[in-house]
């Protein structure tokens, strides 16, 4: 997974004619994305989302962060890149 979102980063463009043709979807209606480096999911981004699934109902509150999100079986982040 680490490995496709950073050709996903590098290629933006082919990125979203794949998206597109995979979805049969016009390709101005697919929105350029752009991934965590490596796939590396941080506290602080992961955080907002917690937040706001939280306000919105879908999460319970209290859950913590570790319960919601690893990234055990990433091999950049184990590797410390």
């Amino acid at each position: 997974m680490s490995e496709t979102v950073n050709w996903g980063n590098e290629r933006p463009l082919e990125s979203r004619q794949i998206t597109a043709k995979r979805t049969n979807t016009d390709i101005n209606r697919i929105a350029e994305r752009y991934y965590a480096p490596n796939g590396i999911i941080t506290t602080q981004t992961i955080s907002v989302w917690i937040d706001l699934l939280e306000e919105y109902g879908e999460i319970k509150p209290g859950l913590t962060l570790e319960q919601i999100y690893t990234n055990e079986f990433n091999p950049y982040y184990k590797s410390g890149a």
